[in-house]
C-alpha cells in the first residue's frame, strides 16, 4: 500500500476552522411535472446557439426528451448540437467537449442526463472561459477564475445532485483515477426539476443512483463543515428519499414519489456544500478500479463506513434517525442497521460480493491516496489502514 500518513488526509482548512460558512446555491430552480415544455421561456432571445450536453445514444436517457427540447427550440430559430458523454468522462473528453463548445461558439450549454452528463457540462462550460486543459485543473495547477458559459441543468435521474454542486467527478485519462474538480463559479445558474423525465427510469438504476442521493444527506448531515442550513436540507432530503425510493424501486410509486425523489437528490445535492464522509472517499477509487457505478459503489462500503463512525460517535446519527423515520420499527436501532435494511429494501443487498475481492484492494487503496484530499470532513479521523480495515469488512 501506498505510504500517506493520516494528517495528510484528516487537516481542517485554516480558513473554515470556525463559526462561518458558506452556502452557494443555483440562482433559479424550477420544479414541477412537465416543466421541461417551457424550456425556451429559460433561454434569452440573443442566445441563438445552444449545445447540449447528454449521454450517447443507445444509453439510458428519458426517451425522446432531447429530441422534443430540440424541435422547441428549433421553432424559435435556435441551432442546436449535441456533445455526447458515453460514461464517466475523463480529462480528455471534457477536453473535446472545450473545443466543440467553442467552435460552435455556443452561448448556453443544456446539460441533459444524469449525474455524468451534469459533471461534463458544468466543466465543459467553465473550462471554455478559462485558460488551459482539464488535467491542469484536476491536478490543481490551475483554478477555475472566470464564469462559465450559462448552464441550463436539466436531471434525468435522482441520484448525483450534480445539478444543485459546484463539483466535477471526471476521470484522469492518463493515470485512470477519479478525481473531483471544484468550484463555486461551477454551479448551474437555472435548473430544470421535472419528475415526469424520471417516471421510466429502470429500477436498477433508480436504487443505485438513489442510494447516492441518500448517502449525500447522510453523510453531509454529520460533516464537520455542516451548518444549521445544510442540516435542514439534509434532514429533508433524507427523509425525502428514505420514503420514495423503496417504492420507486418496486414499483408502486404515486407521481408524489417521483416528485418527492427528484426534490431529495436535489436538496442532498445543496447540502454538499457540507461535504461528504469517508463513503464517498471509496466510491471513486472503486468504480475507477473494478468499472462498477458511483452508486453501487456507496452500497458496498456505506455500512461498514457508518459501523466506523458509529463506534466513536453512538448517537451521531439519532437526530437523522428521528427525523427520516418515525415508525416504531426504526427506534433503538444504528443508523448501520437502517441502512441494511433501506439497501434490501431497494434490492441492493449483498452488492459486494459480485463487485469487491481482496485482491482488488490493493489498487483500491492507490486510487485513494491518488484521488483524495478532503476526508476531514468524516466525523470520525480516518486512517489508510482504517480505509484498509473498512474495504477488508465490506468484501
Amino acid at each position: 500500500m501506498t505510504t500517506k500518513l493520516a494528517s495528510d488526509f484528516f487537516i481542517m482548512p485554516t480558513n473554515l476552522n470556525n463559526n462561518i460558512k458558506e452556502i452557494n446555491y443555483p440562482q433559479k430552480v424550477i420544479i414541477g411535472r412537465n416543466a421541461i415544455m417551457e424550456i425556451n421561456k429559460f433561454i434569452k432571445p440573443e442566445s441563438n446557439r445552444v449545445l447540449i450536453v447528454t449521454h450517447s445514444p443507445g444509453r439510458f436517457s428519458s426517451k425522446g426528451t432531447v429530441e422534443f427540447i430540440q424541435t422547441i427550440l428549433a421553432k424559435i430559430n435556435i441551432e442546436t448540437k449535441l456533445f455526447h458523454i458515453p460514461g464517466t468522462p475523463d480529462t480528455d473528453l471534457v477536453d473535446l467537449g472545450v473545443e466543440c463548445a467553442k467552435n460552435f461558439d455556443c452561448q448556453i450549454i443544456l446539460c441533459i442526463g444524469g449525474g455524468t452528463v451534469l459533471d461534463a457540462g458544468k466543466l465543459i462550460a467553465s473550462l471554455v472561459n478559462n485558460a488551459g486543459n482539464c488535467e491542469e485543473y484536476q491536478s490543481g495547477q490551475r483554478v477555475i477564475i472566470n464564469r462559465s458559459v450559462p448552464v441550463i441543468a436539466v436531471p434525468t435521474t435522482a441520484g448525483s445532485g450534480s445539478e444543485a454542486t459546484s463539483v466535477s467527478v471526471i476521470k484522469n485519462k492518463n493515470d485512470g483515477f477519479i478525481k473531483s474538480v471544484s468550484s463555486a463559479l461551477m454551479i448551474p445558474p437555472i435548473v430544470i426539476l421535472d419528475p415526469a423525465l424520471i417516471e421510466d427510469i429502470p429500477p436498477f438504476l433508480a436504487a443505485t443512483s438513489g442510494l447516492d442521493a441518500f448517502s449525500h444527506a447522510m453523510e453531509s448531515f454529520t460533516s464537520l463543515k455542516s451548518s444549521q442550513i445544510s442540516q435542514t436540507m439534509s434532514l429533508n432530503a433524507g427523509k425525502l428519499i428514505y420514503e420514495s425510493l423503496p417504492k420507486i424501486v418496486n414499483k408502486t410509486a404515486s407521481s408524489d414519489d417521483y416528485s418527492n425523489l427528484m426534490i431529495g437528490s436535489h436538496l442532498a445535492g445543496q447540502a454538499l456544500n457540507a461535504g461528504v464522509g469517508a463513503a464517498h472517499i471509496f466510491a471513486q477509487p472503486i468504480t475507477a478500479v473494478t468499472g462498477c457505478s458511483h452508486g453501487l459503489a456507496l452500497s458496498i462500503v456505506l455500512k461498514e463506513v457508518t459501523i466506523f463512525n458509529e463506534v466513536q460517535f453512538p448517537k451521531i446519527y439519532d437526530p437523522f434517525i428521528s427525523y427520516i423515520d418515525s415508525t416504531s420499527e426504526s427506534k433503538g436501532k444504528k443508523m448501520s442497521k437502517l441502512i441494511e435494511i433501506f439497501m434490501t429494501n431497494i434490492g441492493l443487498g449483498n452488492t459486494s460480493e459480485s463487485i469487491l475481492s481482496k485482491n482488488s484492494i490493493p489498487e483500491i487503496m492507490n486510487q485513494i491516496v491518488l484521488s483524495t484530499s478532503h476526508i476531514w470532513t468524516n466525523p470520525r479521523i480516518v486512517t489508510l489502514e482504517d480505509l484498509q480495515d473498512i474495504l477488508e469488512k465490506s468484501c
